[in-house]
């Protein structure tokens, strides 16, 4: 059986004893503290190998919907530009009485102008996404869901303590910006030392301890992955 072979549950069916069970069970890091034999390891292969694959079918749909996120904001981009534009083009239409009274008091040129930034700032092809809910509502689960990594910290009680922007980036790392105007950059890569990017991350978003215990420095967390959905809608959370 090769080293990178992917668990199947034919491969799991093949074991023939515990001995080539247990590699198996290491290498998917499943405690073994109740295995004693090849039908219970058998049982914990199959449970793990159904957990996975229903992780890999919500992390597929959570990402479907934020397609059809973006799809649904062009959508209502497109009718608010009609809007705008109908609107500017009846404008000649309204009574001239009116119409003059408007020109008089300058209202006219002001709705003008009003429109012309509203299509302007409409024509931004980028859709942001904004995660939000009460304390320990599973925001940054769900995000860690769509990033397909444990990125974001998570736990029963409220973790996330600051804004967190996700953005497209070529190159992993984090922006943190401070409440006194510094700006730390910091890689998320681990090549560097044995930090992973979950505990590089936790260190500037996840407050310890009760919020009115301590002051926490950070306000504002941009994280950049080289994620191709991430190029033209990015992700933000609330931090409660």
């Amino acid at each position: 059986m090769a080293a990178n072979d992917e668990l199947t549950e034919d491969m799991i069916d093949n074991l023939k004893d515990f001995g080539m069970a247990y590699p198996l069970l290491v290498k998917y890091n499943i405690p073994m503290d109740d295995v004693k034999d090849l039908f219970t390891a058998k049982l914990v292969l199959k449970r793990h190998l159904q957990l996975t694959e229903n992780t890999v079918t919500s992390a597929k749909n959570a990402r479907e919907i934020v397609v059809r996120l973006k799809e649904e904001y062009d959508n209502n981009k497109k009718k608010l530009q009609k809007f705008y534009q109908d609107t500017k083009n009846h404008l000649p239409d309204v009574d001239q009485s009116i119409l003059s009274q408007l020109e008089r008091d300058n209202v006219t040129s002001q709705f003008r102008q009003m429109i012309d930034d509203a299509m302007e700032m409409l024509q931004d092809e980028k859709c942001p996404i904004l995660v939000a809910g009460e304390t320990s509502s599973g925001k940054s689960s769900l995000l860690n869901l769509i990033l397909g990594e444990e990125l974001l910290p998570t736990a029963t009680l409220s973790t996330t303590s600051v804004i967190c922007e996700i953005r497209y980036g070529q190159e992993r790392k984090v922006k943190v910006f401070t409440w006194e105007g510094e700006v730390i950059e910091v890689p998320l890569t681990e090549a560097d030392d044995d930090k992973s990017s979950l505990q590089k991350l936790s260190e500037y978003v996840h407050q310890k301890g009760k919020r009115d215990e301590e002051d926490f420095p950070y306000k504002k967390a941009e994280i950049y992955l080289p994620l191709n959905f991430l190029k033209v809608q990015h992700l933000k959370t609330s931090k409660f």
